[in-house]
């Protein structure tokens, strides 16, 4: 649990950019839509530009997130930037492997073009045929693979003595040698493992594509979507079901064919057809980013106990809400889930999918028109919402959207509020609880100590009676990630414990009252 806490506090960082980058990215997309550009004036022509800034930016970040993540994490753990060198030397190696000897009869999607790596290679001697080869799209795997070695690597050289095993290498070059060795292993066991992954993922794509009306094969599409978003590799299933033949095909009256879900909600948009059943893809993330999302949000800030925490934080919770009526901010709240709240992560991911399969099954479709690169679009924004419902024919379809949102929206806030009173040490492990009471016992001085103990979903806010008997010593070895002091309060970062703490801190001073 401890580590758990300590990755937060590590990614909190790039959490933060991530969650600016997706609202500059809806943000942009809003105005870029056709219900908001038409209605720019003429002389105003310098939004649009902003906007389209604004987009590309965006979604250049989140492309390389998952490689400024681990160098953040690297240099927070080690205190180096020896290690954040070695971690982009060979990164660089790890995707140059890739390339040169990685297979390149899969789909051109399962490539990527990080840092404008591409060479042509001759592939016959004889012929002079030359292939354009591309690093594979790994996302955060890529990232993390290269990013444990260079960590592995650094800690296998640290030793004690002040020179390396050979007079003229010292540590910090063995480090990088015993880096790149590892990498390159790792390089080659993925050019090789990594297409088998691939070919299991496209049997199952082609699975779903065979029976795409059956809400089974939403609900398997959904859980991949959400699994691979927080992967950075949702362009896989994303280009392939937006954009091609799998996501389904449709001819329309002057004999044109049309492929992919976005691709023909977007001309049937335009010829004034609707309900066909395309948007199936698309419909569930009005719900999630309109109500699940914000369900969540007030349900954290409804296990804060401190008004003036309360107070605090208001501003907050309500920024994130108007967040998430623009942009698509799933993802930065998942991977504060995975982090904070695993399990409750989980049930999010059980929840979304089901909702692939109940909007299919109840035949509610609302897509999203697009035009634009898979990164840069920004799901179930409120504008699109609003927009559509104009559409007389969409305007069922909209309500019934909202009914389900509602229950959904209280559906994810009570399940917050009692994930967070009830399961945040995982299954009830009464140890597990009656160990860490003592810890903060210890630490705060005692029972008698506490005069006023609040909690929030970060962390135990404790006034003490004598703030004198806090004990630093015991401090160093407790699993309290952080602590900021004030005159008479000390705030203990313990992460999701701190709801169930509290309470059980407050049992145990309500045993003491005659």
């Amino acid at each position: 649990m401890g580590k758990f806490k300590i990755k937060f506090e590590t990614i909190r960082f790039p959490l933060i950019i991530l969650l600016i980058t997706v609202f500059l990215r809806g943000l942009s997309n809003t105005i870029l839509s056709q219900a908001v550009v038409n209605l720019i004036p003429s002389n105003f022509t310098w939004v649009l530009f902003l906007s389209q800034i604004a987009k590309q930016f965006s979604g250049l970040v989140i492309q390389y997130l998952p490689f400024l993540t681990i160098i953040k994490i690297l240099s927070k753990k080690h205190n180096s930037e020896r290690v954040v060198l070695m971690f982009i030397v060979s990164y660089f190696l790890f995707l140059t492997i890739t390339m040169i000897i990685g297979r390149t009869n899969m789909p051109m999607i399962v490539y990527d073009d990080l840092f404008g790596l591409n060479v042509r290679l001759s592939s016959d001697t004889f012929n002079n045929a030359s292939i354009l080869r591309l690093p594979y799209r790994l996302g955060f795997l890529g990232a993390i693979i290269v990013g444990y070695v260079a960590d592995l690597s650094y800690r296998l050289t640290r030793t004690r003595t002040k020179y390396g095993f050979i007079p003229y290498i010292d540590k910090d070059v063995l480090s990088l040698l015993t880096t790149l060795f590892f990498t390159l292993i790792a390089g080659v066991a993925t050019a090789f493992i990594w297409p088998y992954f691939i070919e299991f993922i496209f049997k199952v794509f082609t699975w779903i594509s065979n029976d795409i009306t059956n809400p089974i094969s939403t609900f398997v599409y959904g859980f991949i979507d959400r699994i691979f978003s927080i992967l950075d590799l949702s362009n896989i299933n994303r280009q392939t079901f937006w954009y091609t033949s799998q996501g389904g095909s449709w001819m329309n009256d002057l004999g044109e064919n049309y492929v992919g879900d976005i691709s023909i909600w977007t001309q049937q948009l335009k010829t004034g057809i609707t309900n066909t059943g395309f948007g199936r893809f698309i419909t569930p993330y009005y719900i999630i980013n309109l109500f699940a999302l914000p369900g969540f949000i007030l349900g954290i800030y409804s296990t804060f106990t401190s008004k003036k925490q309360r107070r605090s934080y208001l501003s907050l919770a309500i920024i994130v809400i108007m967040f998430a009526f623009i942009s698509d901010i799933s993802l930065p709240i998942e991977i504060f889930l995975i982090v904070m709240a695993p399990m409750l992560y989980f049930f999010h991911l059980f929840i979304v999918s089901s909702l692939f399969a109940l909007l299919q099954g109840l035949n509610l479709f609302l897509g999203f028109a697009f035009e634009g690169t898979v990164i840069s679009a920004s799901l179930g924004g409120g504008i699109d919402l609003l927009s559509y419902f104009q559409i007389a024919s969409l305007r069922g379809t909209i309500i019934s959207l909202i009914i389900i949102g509602l229950i959904t929206a209280v559906i994810y806030y009570l399940a917050t509020i009692f994930y967070y009173r009830y399961l945040s040490l995982g299954l009830i492990n009464k140890f597990e609880i009656e160990t860490l009471v003592e810890e903060v016992l210890e630490v705060v001085g005692g029972l008698e100590n506490i005069e006023i103990i609040d909690s929030s979903p970060f962390r135990i806010d404790v006034e003490l009676s004598r703030p004198q008997l806090f004990n630093y010593e015991r401090l160093e070895s407790s699993n309290i990630s952080r602590v900021i002091e004030t005159k008479t309060s000390y705030a203990l970062y313990y992460g999701t414990a701190s709801t169930t703490i509290r309470k059980e801190i407050l049992l145990r001073k309500k045993m003491l009252l005659p």
